[in-house]
């Protein structure tokens, strides 16, 4: 180094045994610059003490790293030793070289000492393990699956980040047992599960079943999960498994089977009555007078006319669910408009409005319009004898309140948030045509404007609810 050597033996010694150490050894001041560097640097990062001595250390890190780096030394000067700290150092090619770093301090002679090792294979190795690690919780993430690991003799699974929260699990580290794991699923497929974890366990070959996980919002998940065994001496030794949320497709499926009974269903009843009237006026023309000629064209116009809207229903639907649906926010008076829809209903004579004279609003005029026009035809078909309250409400600045309340049956409280949703009724059978999709569309028409649509009982009938937020035009 480049100080004068003791004369005592014991420390010559010592500063010998500094001096041909392979590890990196720096004295600075305080103020972080390089004093003194043993010959190791030359062979590790082919930097000898004259580039080195007199420069202050934090000018040779990466810049990533000086941030920390800075803070540690820091600490030092704060009385906390500092063991294994990492950073970048470049080497004379350019290329950066992870070193980990020791620091003593020395107060009576103002100087610290450092000790550094190379570890850049190691750190290479740990930031490529990490990055694989990063990967997969990614794309379990995005693919929402998880997979865990069953230690057969230990009874001890160690799970993915991905499993865990698909379990519910995320603030829990370590290997879990299994009957820990079976409290997270539905009580009524524990039995399922054990079962099949049991069949593999035994050597029953790979499993596949269905379980169902409660959610935090009373909502149960649906969980796609396969298990494989791993043999060591003909014996079973790990079980590996994965698993997928499902919930999605199932509701999707569950949609399109819906979708396609609901369609077919209504398709099926204009296009027989549009078919039934087309072949009497071909076959029975000359026999028919001219109001029996009349009657069927009315009857085949208004099949066609509900071809069309449910056609028109179903596009809509499509195209709001896809964002693709035109929001064209203007101020017009939501009075005025409520009273040429309820003048236009087919039962107007028990439609009763309740409100201010005038009421300014900001929003998609013809959305709005086919909101309540879907809110009294439902009440219509669901509420047909009684009156039909239709309440007008200023909600903050330009935003409003619609409510359409009936005198019919009123809605089950377990179907009050499921009438919403897309091909849903409260009862097929029901004798007025339907396809599920008008209150549906009234949801997707609400959230266009970013709003609020619920249902609530209330003594002899229901009651809907919109709620639109205010909109600077």
């Amino acid at each position: 180094m480049r100080q004068q050597r003791p004369d005592d033996p014991a420390a010559r010694q010592l500063v010998e045994l500094a001096w041909n150490s392979p590890d990196l050894l720096m004295m600075l001041d305080f103020e972080g610059t390089i004093l003194a560097v043993n010959p190791a640097w030359t062979v590790t990062l082919d930097r000898d003490a004259d580039s080195l001595v007199g420069q202050l250390f934090l000018d040779f890190v990466h810049a990533e790293d000086v941030e920390r780096a800075r803070e540690r030394w820091g600490d030092l000067h704060d009385g906390e030793p500092v063991v294994d700290e990492r950073n970048r150092w470049q080497d004379s090619d350019g290329v950066w070289r992870w070193l980990s770093w020791s620091l003593n301090r020395d107060v009576d002679v103002g100087r610290v000492y450092a000790a550094g090792r190379d570890v850049t294979g190691r750190m290479t190795q740990f930031l490529r393990v990490t990055h694989d690690r990063q990967l997969l919780e990614t794309a379990e993430r995005l693919a929402s699956v998880g997979s865990w690991e069953w230690n057969v003799a230990a009874d001890l699974i160690t799970l993915s980040t991905g499993m865990r929260q698909l379990l519910r699990l995320d603030g829990e580290d370590g290997p879990v047992r299994a009957r820990r794991l079976l409290a997270h699923v539905h009580p009524d497929d524990r039995a399922t599960v054990s079962g099949q974890i049991e069949h593999a366990r035994s050597g029953g070959g790979p499993v596949e079943f269905e379980f169902r996980v409660p959610d935090r919002d009373g909502h149960d998940r649906i969980l796609l999960a396969r298990v494989e065994q791993h043999r060591a001496d003909r014996h079973i030794v790990h079980l590996y498994g994965a698993a997928q949320d499902v919930t999605d497709q199932r509701h999707l499926n569950r949609l399109k089977d819906a979708f396609l009974a609901a369609v077919s269903h209504e398709l099926r009843t204009p296009l027989t009555v549009a078919h039934g009237i087309a072949t009497t006026l071909q076959r029975k023309s000359e026999s028919l007078n001219e109001a029996q000629r009349r009657r069927l064209q009315d009857a085949l116009e208004r099949s066609v006319v509900r071809l069309s809207e449910l056609m028109t229903d179903l596009l809509d639907l499509a195209r709001l669910g896809r964002g693709q649906m035109p929001h064209r926010p203007v101020r017009f008076d939501l009075v005025e408009l409520t009273t040429e829809v309820t003048s236009a209903a087919a039962d107007a004579a028990r439609i009763v409005v309740e409100g201010p004279p005038q009421l300014l609003v900001v929003a998609d005029r013809g959305i709005v319009e086919r909101i309540l026009a879907n809110l009294l035809e439902n009440a219509s078909k669901y509420a047909p004898t009684g009156t039909v309250t239709v309440g007008i409400a200023r909600r903050h600045r330009d935003g409003f309140r619609l409510t359409v309340a009936d005198e019919g049956p009123g809605v089950p409280a377990q179907e009050l948030e499921r009438i919403f949703q897309p091909f849903h009724r409260l009862a097929d059978d029901h004798p007025q045509p339907g396809a599920g999709v008008g209150l549906a569309l009234v949801a997707e028409f609400v959230h266009a404007h970013e709003g609020r649509v619920c249902a609530r009982a209330r003594d002899g009938g229901a009651e809907l609810i919109v709620d639109i937020p205010g909109t600077s035009h």
